[in-house]
């Protein structure tokens, strides 16, 4: 069997198993798998190739896109192994696909904590985000952790204002070929959940609430945080609008995204003394060690640490 049947048994099995994005994203890899070795037998496909093959979608095509199409060779591969072709999946001789060392500079920062209450200030002044209505979507992302298209995709039957519960079962997404939808799924399992938001979000959700209703703007898809229009908000927008006005929030160096709101609700919550599993169940991920690892700002404990030095008082003398 040539690895391009190989290809198209794996997209068949994942039809109607994963989310439109997650099947776009594995079409494009499928289509690089295809062109450069679809043409092997499966016996062929040694680890020695295949990690040729990674190492050259890694110089063509990047980091991102070369941890993807290792992961559809090796479902490739295991439906290989389930029906008899092959005894082994040579996928799990490959090397790990390495992040680049400037990787983690591009990713979005967390706001340190003692700024957030001057960036917040700062946004209320950003005609941008005022005139778009972004300003209460920040204060609502920061105080709950939700992913910017889950919080754009957030309706009001999703809502409870008098227990303060939200559930986050849709998300904003973008169609090819047909534009901006709510769809009825999410990310993960994990991040189709119920939170309990803090009191302040209440207040917001309330106001809110009733703005709409004193304003009487159209909201035909009965969104939280629609556009001014009424149509459905994309992320991306509030992505510009802020990588645009980094120096006047106060933070030209840091990466401010929609998604340092979320990773700064993380560090909120652990420095209030959170579990990771507790902050893990609220942001909706499936590992609690990408919890800690990614979203938890790792400069909080060394803050602590260095207040513990300076209280043992002998540093001075040295």
């Amino acid at each position: 069997m040539l690895l391009r049947r190989l290809t198209e048994l794996f997209m068949e099995d994942k039809a109607g198993k994963l989310s439109d994005g997650s099947l776009a994203a594995y079409r494009s890899s499928v289509a690089t798998i295809y062109t450069a070795i679809g043409g092997l037998q499966i016996r062929e496909a040694t680890p020695m190739v295949l990690q040729r093959f990674i190492d050259d979608v890694v110089s063509e095509h990047g980091h991102g896109a070369a941890k993807t199409c290792k992961t559809v060779l090796s479902g490739m591969f295991k439906i290989a192994v389930k029906n008899g072709a092959i005894n082994h999946n040579p996928v799990l001789e490959l090397d790990r696909v390495k992040r680049p060392d400037d990787a983690e500079e591009r990713a979005a920062d967390s706001i340190p904590l003692d700024g957030l209450s001057a960036v917040f200030k700062a946004i209320e002044c950003i005609p941008a985000l005022v005139r778009n209505d972004e300003v209460d979507l920040c204060r609502f992302m920061v105080g709950t952790g939700l992913r910017v298209g889950e919080a754009c995709g957030l309706q009001w039957d999703c809502v409870d204002l008098d227990t303060g519960e939200i559930r986050v079962e849709r998300q904003a997404k973008r169609i090819a070929h047909e534009g901006m939808r709510v769809v009825p799924r999410v990310k993960s399992p994990a991040s189709k959940r119920r939170i309990h938001v803090p009191a302040a979000v209440v207040d917001l959700l309330k106001a809110r609430k009733e703005r709409q209703q004193a304003d009487g703007l159209p909201n035909p898809h009965d969104l939280v945080f629609p556009l001014p229009t009424g149509n459905i908000r994309e992320g991306n927008l509030l992505d510009r609008h802020l990588r645009d006005n980094r120096a006047a929030l106060g933070y030209p160096d840091l990466n401010l995204t929609s998604h340092s709101f979320r990773k700064t609700c993380a560090s909120i919550l652990e420095a209030q003394g959170a579990s990771t599993l507790a902050i893990r169940d609220y942001l909706g991920h499936e590992d609690a060690v990408l919890t800690e690892k990614v979203y938890i700002a790792r400069n909080l404990h060394t803050v602590q640490t260095a207040k513990t030095l300076d209280a043992w008082g002998g540093l001075e003398g040295l």
